[in-house]
């Protein structure tokens, strides 16, 4: 029987912005591949934080008419149908941001 090889994990990293105190969830932005989508899990507005590929804050995104409730995970793109994830109950528009 061969031996397991262990997978050697790497920081790709560190999130800077002291106002991400909980990050719930990582998205890489389908339009800007430099662009990292996250958002704290709960105790916070109904925000979206973009991040850089080095940690550092782009842009925040606040979501009018949303309560951000013990959020879980973040996703972007389409479903396994095709569909957005707007079509879904709860989902949202992809989000804009002009890199830049």
């Amino acid at each position: 029987m061969a031996a397991a090889s262990a997978a050697v994990a790497s920081v790709a990293f560190t999130i800077a912005d002291d106002r991400i105190s909980e990050s719930s969830g990582l998205a890489m932005s389908r339009r800007h591949p430099d662009v990292v989508y996250t958002h704290n899990d709960s105790e916070d507005d109904a925000r979206v934080f973009a991040l850089d590929t080095d940690g550092s804050t782009r842009a925040v995104l606040t979501l009018e008419g949303v309560q951000a409730r013990h959020w879980e995970a973040i996703a972007t793109g389409e479903d396994d149908a095709g569909r957005h994830r707007a079509d879904r109950p709860g989902g949202c528009e992809p989000l804009p941001l002009r890199a830049g």
